[in-house]
């Protein structure tokens, strides 16, 4: 099976964080799949399973990696995605462009 990569997301989804908003997740991946995007879910159980999905996710597969849950959730992705060093270098060459982007 081939994935087109350029519309492939990762979405981790820590359940327990903004619970009242769930549907408006669900919303969300609805109107994303309708772009055409394939979106794979992957919820959270305990701490630091975000930070370990991302740091083993297939950055091969997917050209996006999202977070919805707290501040909490999203420190472990970005320290997961971190902790990966040379096996993203497609994620650390957006972020390094994304850091020389000047400012508003």
């Amino acid at each position: 099976m081939t994935f087109d990569t350029s519309k492939t997301m990762l979405l981790i989804l820590n359940p327990m964080a903004g619970r009242r908003r769930l549907g408006l997740v669900d919303a969300v991946v609805r109107q994303v799949r309708a772009e055409g995007w394939t979106v794979d879910v992957v919820e959270t159980a305990a701490a630091g399973d975000a930070r370990r999905l991302a740091e083993s996710c297939d950055v091969a597969r997917h050209a996006v990696i999202a977070v919805a849950g707290g501040d909490g959730t999203i420190n472990e992705v970005v320290n997961g995605l971190a902790r990966r060093g040379d096996r993203a270098p497609a994620l650390g060459n957006r972020a390094a462009r994304h850091r020389q982007r000047p400012g508003p």
